[in-house]
């Protein structure tokens, strides 16, 4: 199955996004968000996820934002999805 994440961008410099960490049965693709923009992540969810309501955590990367030399910010997302069999 499927489901997917609205994620907005309230400032003037473009996000490239990356799914960095998430459980083994949970998918997500690498996004590009504009300046001022919004756009949606498409989550992929395996078969073999767990049935029943999934409190998880995504780690994204914004790849050209830098938390300090060397190292790309990088947010956590809790999430909770309800898997449906």
């Amino acid at each position: 199955g499927r489901c997917g994440l609205i994620l907005q961008n309230h400032s003037a410099i473009p996000f490239q996004i990356r799914v960095v960490k998430s459980p083994a049965w949970l998918r997500g693709r690498n996004i590009d968000l504009a300046p001022d923009g919004i756009t949606g992540m498409v989550i992929g969810v395996a078969k073999d996820a767990p049935a029943g309501s999934q409190k998880v955590e995504l780690e994204l990367e914004v790849t050209n934002l830098h938390a300090a030399p060397g190292q790309n910010l990088t947010v956590k997302l809790p999430l909770q999805i309800e898997v449906s069999k």
